[in-house]
């Protein structure tokens, strides 16, 4: 059978290629122009001014709180409007209200522990979830926030042998996060896949050149490094709690550390386990797993451990997070957290109510 083939057409073929060429740089084009009339906009990253914090020549801590620090966050909004938050430290380098270096009689005495979580990163004066565990606390107690931004708990152990100790603190609570196994100097931190490189909000070269001309691709990428920023943190912090991690090893070393300073010390040692507000697929947020292996581990060596997750489960997606591009919690939850834990801490005869 014979097949007659259909001539040649060139200038059909040309037009095939140049629709081909064309047609991306239209869908582009008419994306920016939707994206202009809507008037979206990409959310910007958090400014920061200033700093609570100072380097210190400890191998292992790195940095500290400075005495008298100041910082200030300027958040933007999609609405274009944006919210300035300042954070202080006192002259003894812990934020909230001093208290004398000599305890007086009758007062009890907790010190938290912990990172930005405990500090109030983003949040104003008196909304960390110390200052609100304050609030319920009864006559004669005595609340400090001696969390330091960026620690993980190697250094917050060898923070309160430094700095916190010496003010003879009754209780030492240990608030845990689940990227306390992103020990500084252990690993080299954290490994972004390329697609969150890509899109990171601080992105230079060629990339940041085509954001800043087309509002489109801006916003594309933005909306693809929200999604990601929150499960990839979560999952790259989530897969170290296994045996042989050596962050996971040096976080429980601590643990056992500050527990065996506490019992010398006649002090009351607990740790409180701080959710990563970002729910996953079933309900649960994203550093459940992981905190349930610290949770065990824990009640392993005799360390009473509350969890945080249940008192701010009922919280909103909107009500979580200080900004859709930040992982740290906001006010609301450590307003929940607080009460959640105050709480448990009553139960076990200390003077805190969740009222």
């Amino acid at each position: 059978m014979n097949v007659q083939r259909r001539p040649f057409d060139r200038r059909r073929s040309r037009r095939k290629l140049l629709v081909c060429i064309l047609a991306p740089f239209a869908g582009l084009l008419v994306a920016e122009v939707v994206v202009r009339i809507i008037g979206i906009h990409a959310l910007p990253l958090p400014e920061t001014r200033g700093s609570v914090l100072q380097k210190c020549e400890d191998p292992v801590l790195l940095f500290e709180n400075m005495p008298n620090g100041r910082k200030v966050i300027l958040y933007g909004a999609d609405s274009g409007e944006a919210r300035q938050v300042v954070m202080q430290t006192n002259g003894q380098r812990f934020r909230g209200p001093q208290v004398e270096r000599d305890k007086p009689p009758g007062v009890l005495r907790v010190a938290c522990l912990g990172d930005s979580h405990t500090f109030g990163d983003g949040v104003p004066e008196g909304d960390t979830w110390p200052d609100r565990l304050r609030e319920l606390s009864g006559p004669g107690v005595e609340v400090m926030n001696c969390g330091v931004n960026a620690y993980d708990t190697l250094q917050e152990v060898l923070w309160y042998e430094r700095r916190v100790a010496p003010f003879d603190p009754d209780v030492v609570i240990l608030a845990y996060f689940v990227n306390d196994v992103a020990a500084r100097g252990l690993r080299g931190g954290e490994s972004p896949d390329l697609l969150e490189k890509l899109t990171h909000p601080r992105q230079g070269g060629w990339i940041a050149a085509c954001r800043r001309r087309s509002r489109a691709l801006d916003v594309f990428c933005d909306s693809i490094y929200r999604r990601r920023n929150l499960a990839g943190r979560a999952s790259s912090w989530s897969s170290r709690y296994v045996e042989p991690d050596p962050g996971w090893q040096r976080a429980r070393d601590a643990i056992l550390r500050i527990q065996k300073d506490c019992l010398l010390a006649g002090r009351r040692f607990y740790v409180a386990l701080m959710p990563y507000v970002a729910r996953g697929e079933d309900g649960h947020f994203l550093s459940h797993r992981a905190l349930s292996v610290v949770s065990e581990y824990c009640e392993h060596v005799g360390v009473e451990c509350f969890d945080g997750e249940p008192s701010v489960q009922e919280l909103g997606d909107g009500e979580l997070r200080l900004s859709p591009l930040d992982f740290h919690a906001s006010a609301c939850v450590y307003r929940s957290f607080s009460t959640g834990l105050a709480a448990w801490l009553g139960e076990r005869g200390l003077p805190f109510s969740e009222h």
